[in-house]
């Protein structure tokens, strides 16, 4: 299998999000401190590869819950 290149940011998030579970873009960029538009990037990279798994947020319809998507996470 041909081994997948993640960008040091995408790799933090999805750590991140394998520690913590369910988590919105806000709580990830607090977690990481990483800046805003560079989380929102590796949210958008992770979800073209089918890699996050999104919901929506019960408390605040405005945001969407994210996490790993175990089964597409490649070895």
């Amino acid at each position: 299998m041909e081994q997948a290149y993640f960008s040091p940011s995408m790799r933090l998030v999805i750590k991140v999000l394998q520690l913590n579970g369910w988590m919105t873009p806000k709580e990830i960029i607090k977690e990481t401190t990483l800046p805003p538009r560079t989380v929102k990037y590796a949210i958008k990279k992770l979800r073209e590869r089918q890699i996050i798994q999104e919901k929506p947020n019960l408390d605040d319809l405005r945001s969407k819950l994210l996490r790993i998507n175990m089964q597409n996470l490649p070895q």
